[in-house]
C-alpha cells in the first residue's frame, strides 16, 4: 500500500487582526481560526500589575507598559530583560550595549494582587466581572475578592 500524504492545514491570511479597545486586547473570530492557543480576550489591561507564571522570570512582578494585540504579547516593566548590541555609526564613536525589556506572551502572566496573609507578597489571580450599582463593570479578584481598579 502506498503511504498517504497528509496535507498541511493552511488558514487564510486574513487582514482582520486583533484590535486594542480601551487598553485591552480583543481578537477577531476570523483571525482566531486555527489558532488553538489564543483566547478571544484577556482581562489584563494597560497599567495593571502582573506576575509571571513560568519561564526564567517566574514569580517576578511588574507593571504592564505596552499591549501588542497583533502578536498577543505585552511589555512588562523589569521582565524579560534582553541585551541589545548597537553598532557604532559615523555619528557615534563607539557602539554600546543596551539592556531593555522584550515582549512576553500574555498567557504567561496573571493579574497580581497582594496576599491577604502576607501583604508584602503578590499572588496571581483570575478575575470575575460584575456590574456595580452605577451600572459600570468591575473587575474582582477571585482569590481575595477585592475590586481591581
Amino acid at each position: 500500500m502506498a503511504n498517504k500524504v497528509r496535507k498541511k492545514k493552511t488558514y487564510s491570511k486574513s487582514p482582520i487582526r486583533p484590535v486594542e479597545k480601551k487598553d485591552r486586547i480583543v481578537s477577531n473570530t476570523v483571525w482566531l481560526k486555527g489558532r488553538t492557543n489564543i483566547r478571544r480576550s484577556w482581562d489584563i489591561k494597560l497599567g495593571d500589575t502582573v506576575i509571571v507564571l513560568n519561564g526564567d522570570d517566574k514569580g517576578k512582578v511588574g507593571k504592564v507598559q505596552k499591549v501588542i494585540p497583533s502578536e498577543a504579547k505585552i511589555l512588562v516593566e523589569g521582565i524579560n530583560i534582553i541585551t541589545k548590541h548597537i553598532k557604532s555609526s559615523p555619528g557615534k564613536e563607539e557602539g554600546e550595549i543596551v539592556k531593555k525589556e522584550a515582549p512576553i506572551w500574555i498567557w504567561k502572566v496573571a493579574l497580581a494582587v497582594k496576599d491577604a496573609r502576607n501583604p508584602e507578597k503578590f499572588i496571581g489571580t483570575r478575575i470575575r466581572k460584575r456590574k456595580n450599582k452605577e451600572g459600570k463593570t468591575e473587575r474582582i479578584a477571585v482569590k481575595t475578592g477585592e475590586v481591581i481598579e
